[in-house]
């Protein structure tokens, strides 16, 4: 049986979820309001959790095996932790994310969404 993962991106105008087989096959999205304390309280970091979650599991008929947090907001982190019941939980940042998606460990990421940044890593 395929592993199944478990994408969450909480950032300041969205929240995004996604559900994938480990071949890389989508089996389920979602999206929610904004996730980030520096622009919502609380509540709405639960809100917009909980409906990007709804979508991207709607269709899901098993656990999930691993889950990887992207989000600025430690709060998103503890309710996912929650929700789940589980530790098998990854909580990084864009930058971590920028580099291993081409494999590399040095280089300059750049990012433009709600927050901007550049940020680099030397060898």
């Amino acid at each position: 049986m395929t592993r199944q993962v478990l994408g969450i991106d909480g950032g300041g105008t969205k929240c995004d979820a996604v559900l994938m087989a480990e071949d890389g096959t989508v089996l389920g999205w979602g999206r929610g309001g904004p996730a980030h304390g520096l622009y919502v309280g609380g509540d709405a970091v639960a809100r917009s959790l909980h409906t990007a979650l709804a979508g991207a599991l709607a269709s899901s008929t098993r656990a999930v095996d691993f889950i990887v947090c992207c989000g600025v907001d430690p709060r998103l982190d503890n309710l996912v932790g929650r929700q789940f019941a589980t530790d098998r939980i990854l909580s990084t940042t864009e930058y971590t994310i920028g580099l291993a998606a081409v494999l590399a460990t040095h280089g300059i990421v750049v990012l433009s969404g709600t927050g901007s940044f550049v940020a680099g890593v030397r060898p």
